[in-house]
């Protein structure tokens, strides 16, 4: 580990905060060629999507879980933190990573065939999980 005010080192890294040129070049270029507007929309409203599924499912489960976010964000949340953390590793064991605090963000390489995976593991989590609350 580097000491935080060291300059006395032989080091890179990619990423805007040691102001890459190449990764930031990189960027626009993909942002100019890939991210036309109409795939923009089109991950926005799967997120949305996504959201209301997953409210859906959480309030026919009668869960205290409860999905926010806009656009391709998505955070899942519960007045019982620990639901969210077995969530997590649920999704997990179903071959699907989220942030351990319920966070996903939707990339344009999600499909609707994912979002379908997720619902059906967080359906399996509940169902699982019911009878033991």
């Amino acid at each position: 580990m580097l000491p935080c005010r060291s300059t006395n080192y032989n080091s890179s890294a990619a990423g805007t905060q040691w102001n890459n040129i190449v990764s930031m070049s990189a960027a626009v270029a993909a942002l100019d060629h890939e991210l036309a507007p109409a795939k923009l929309l089109a991950v926005n409203e799967r997120g949305d999507r996504l959201r209301k599924r997953l409210n859906t499912t959480f309030t026919a489960a009668d869960m205290p879980l409860w999905a926010t976010g806009v656009g391709s964000m998505v955070c899942i949340h519960s007045t019982e933190d620990r639901l969210v953390e077995l969530l997590f590793h649920a999704a997990l064991d179903d071959g699907m990573y989220i942030a351990r605090r319920g966070f996903m963000a939707l990339s344009l390489a999600i499909t609707d065939d994912h979002c379908d995976a997720l619902i059906a593991s967080v359906d399996s989590f509940l169902t699982t999980l019911t009878p033991h609350l």
